[in-house]
């Protein structure tokens, strides 16, 4: 009878299951939880307070590595060679806190990163060889229960969106095309340990996954799943640990019979309404062109940052710095693991990381030939899993999210855990256990208060989206009262409560352009013109081609009477519209208004009826392109949340553009006969196509 395994594996794996389930979001200033969520719930939930649910998870694999290190008196070591570059790299991470701008974004960075790494130390200790699989079992049976709730997403979904991209509980498609390409090549590899019932399980897992997979229609997972099945045929077919021919049909049949499925959902959808269930798969065109160009600047911009200061800008800066080089909008993730490292934490971090995943592969192959069948089985399937996950970290970001992150440390773990030469039983000193017990005394307390400190604020911006200011101010004073040098807790408190302390301090401790504006709006309202100046420039440093800091300059200087500023500011807005920035969006639905704000108010200056006309020409077709690309998709979502901001957008903002271009219309029919121009559409007929559309959005 075989022995049941020990309670400390059992955690291990279960928190290894729970990484697709809880672990696919990230922490965002757009979180918002009900005040009357409870820090529980807001912990199960992996939403919008991420970094309680991860540190939720990383318990999982704290609590038995920290048991084993300390009633074992022999455990189980990694390999210096592997270690050392881990090492390395944390030291980089850590060292980012010194010169981020961010402390507060950095340091919650460093503590994701740490709590990721515990995966990797979690299996190599807690698991020996022959159970190292049990994790990844558990990891396969979570990948395929997100499968599973991403396929009945698509079933909802496919009724007013055949062409739907599904989530999987990622944050995104793309991360959860990573996650089930992954997860595919292990199912399918691991069925070949077993016989019958268990080996049909796991194909079916595999199935299930893929299709799946192909629903994200992620191209870049999608492409990669073919290298990690080629890695793993060319890794069974040298050291043979089963039948070629078994080998083969296990990997390869499953594969065919998915793409039987989606060429089946694929006809129905396209008999449903005309568009096929994977429309982004077939569209080679504008929008793959934009996509493929947005994150080509994107990693431009990394490279920029990167030389502009090699020792990095703070580990999760890239998300305000990634405007510097006036390429691309604020932007969360740099779409590219390594190159975002090097730009947050300098060229060493991402080597580092490098080297590490080299070095487990590398030693981990030693030997491999020593090990029973079942462990050559279990390798390759985990060589081709890591394979995938490292090449999608090259066109995504994939690491910086806790699910993805964690998955490839517990990856590396296993990969340790189940070679010959990568770990050896030591004795550990009481030194390393000393430390390790004082690193855990400062950390845990400390994720913990970030965990709900970040609770707070996602409560505090839901009652700022109800109206409710005391509420807001509670909330936004809960989270100070734990992390008191929280920059975004000081915007939200003064924005119930407006004052210029609470907005100075805010800036200071967090000098986002949205912080810098919020203060412009204090000053502006206050009439302290070169104060008001002064922010805003502080906004455009950070991103020049800010079109909201840019647009409020010219309302700025317009109030205060200085026309001719305001004018010069109207003008270096309309700039930008030559710009990638404005040109190569990230949401190219969502279609930026400012700089047609700017030409309405230069046609009003302007005392020449033809540059009057030019002006509001080009303005009314800016909102034409607006009303036609972003109204829709604006409308739509607005039916299922009539009260809900997308991309920036909302029921007010669309009413306000829609007016404007029908004042704008009507302005030009009356100059037609004054310029006597012919214009590139009929004033009237648009005038009452806004007029139609805003009276869509009513009804």
């Amino acid at each position: 009878m075989k022995k049941f395994p020990h309670w400390t594996i059992l955690s291990v794996a279960f928190g290894a299951f729970l990484l697709p389930l809880l672990g696919g979001k990230i922490s965002l200033e757009a979180g918002r939880i009900s005040p009357e969520t409870s820090m529980l719930q807001a912990m199960l939930n992996g939403q919008d307070a991420p970094f309680l649910t991860h540190f939720f998870l990383s318990l999982f694999f704290f609590i038995p590595l920290t048991v084993t290190l300390f009633t074992h008196k022999i455990s189980h070591v990694v390999n210096l060679r592997i270690t050392f570059w881990l090492a390395m790299f944390g030291a980089c991470l850590g060292a980012s806190i010194l010169v981020t701008s961010f402390p507060a974004v950095t340091i919650l960075y460093v503590l994701e990163w740490a709590m990721m790494s515990l995966a990797f130390f979690a299996v190599t200790l807690c698991c020996g060889r022959k159970q190292s699989i049990i994790p990844i079992l558990s990891l396969v049976a979570g990948i395929t229960l997100a499968a599973i709730s991403g396929i009945l997403e698509y079933r909802d979904a496919r009724v007013y969106d055949p062409g739907y991209r599904i989530f999987a509980l990622q944050i995104g498609p793309n991360q959860a095309g990573a996650m089930l390409a992954a997860g595919t090549v292990l199912a399918l590899v691991l069925a070949l340990r077993y016989e019958r019932l268990p080996r049909l399980t796991l194909i079916l897992a595999g199935i299930l996954q893929c299709f799946a997979l192909v629903l994200t229609q992620s191209k870049g997972a999608i492409l990669c799943l073919p290298l990690g099945i080629i890695a793993v045929l060319i890794g069974l077919l040298v050291l043979k640990p089963t039948k070629p021919g078994t080998a083969v049909a296990v990997l390869l049949i499953p594969l065919v019979l998915t793409g039987g499925m989606a060429m089946a959902a694929q006809k129905a959808a396209t008999a449903q309404s005309g568009t096929t269930a994977i429309s982004r798969l077939e569209n080679t065109g504008g929008e793959a062109a934009q996509s493929a160009g947005f994150r080509k600047l994107l990693w431009v911009s990394a490279i920029d940052l990167t030389k502009q200061r090699p020792y990095g800008w703070g580990l999760g800066s890239f998300w305000y710095e990634s405007t510097r080089p006036g390429l691309v909008t604020q932007t969360t993730l740099a779409h590219e693991t390594f190159l975002q490292l090097a730009s947050e934490a300098s060229p060493v971090a991402a080597f580092s990381l490098v080297a590490f995943l080299g070095a487990v592969v590398v030693w981990g192959m030693r030997g491999i030939r020593k090990v029973s069948p079942d462990s050559q089985i279990l390798l390759v399937g985990i060589f081709g899993a890591l394979a995938v996950s490292v090449a999608h970290n090259l066109v995504d970001s994939d690491m910086y999210i806790f699910g993805l992150g964690s998955m490839v440390f517990l990856f590396c773990g296993a990969f340790t855990a189940s070679s010959a030469d990568s770990q050896a039983p030591e004795f550990i000193f009481t030194l390393p256990k000393v430390a390790y017990g004082i690193a855990a005394v400062v950390l845990i307390p400390l994720c913990l208060s970030v965990g709900i400190a970040e609770t707070f604020r996602s409560r505090a911006r839901d009652a700022m989206d109800h109206s409710d200011r005391q509420a807001m101010l509670d909330n936004a004073n809960a989270a100070l009262s734990i992390t008191f040098a929280d920059g975004e807790a000081l915007s939200l408190r003064a924005l119930a409560n407006p004052n210029e302390a609470d907005l100075v301090s805010a800036a200071q401790l967090h000098p986002s352009p949205k912080a810098y504006r919020a203060l412009a709006d204090y000053y502006l309202n206050q009439g302290k013109d070169q104060d008001c100046y002064r922010a805003l420039d502080k906004a455009l440093e950070r991103d020049p081609n800010n079109a909201s800091a840019l647009l409020k300059y010219m309302e700025a200087a317009q109030k205060f009477g200085n026309m001719e500023l305001a004018a010069k500011e109207a003008n270096a807005l309309i700039a930008t519209e030559g710009t990638p920035y404005f040109t190569v969006r990230s949401q190219p639905e969502f279609i930026p208004t400012q700089t047609y704000y700017a030409r309405l108010f230069l046609a009003k200056q302007s005392k020449s009826p033809a540059e009057k006309a030019k002006l509001l020409e080009a303005a009314v077709m800016g909102f034409i392109q607006y009303r036609d690309t972003t109204g829709p998709v604006v409308a739509r979502n607005l039916k299922a949340m009539p009260n809900g901001n997308f991309g920036g957008e909302d029921r007010n903002t669309l009413e306000t553009n829609y007016r404007l271009a029908i004042e704008a219309c009507k302005e030009l029919e009356t100059l037609q006969p004054t310029v006597g121009l012919n214009y590139q559409f009929d004033p009237r007929a648009e005038a009452d196509k806004f007029a139609a559309a805003l009276e869509a959005l009513n009804k």
